[in-house]
């Protein structure tokens, strides 16, 4: 699996910054992450390689969040289930 767990510190981190520092919002991030990642563990070999990688480079330019990275896969596979067809 992707390997930004360390990343998760700064991201939540840099997200209570915006807030004015509170411990209260890095805690709560800190927790979204860490319930993302634990899901993410056990799902991420069954994930299509190409989804994986997509959703890799998301989480990674948000600053390395795992919570993002789950929700680019939930959105892509939503997507993947219902493709549009043009009707003429």
């Amino acid at each position: 699996m992707v390997g930004f767990a360390r990343g998760s510190t700064p991201y939540c981190k840099q997200v209570a910054d915006v807030s004015g520092g509170s411990s209260m919002i890095y805690n709560g991030c800190m927790k979204m992450e860490q319930e993302a990642h634990d899901t993410l563990k056990t799902s991420w070999l069954g994930i299509p390689s190409r989804m994986r990688s997509y959703c890799d480079e998301v989480g990674r330019v948000s600053g390395g969040s795992y919570s993002i990275l789950k929700g680019c896969v939930e959105m892509e596979s939503d997507a993947a289930a219902n493709t549009q067809e043009f009707k003429y």
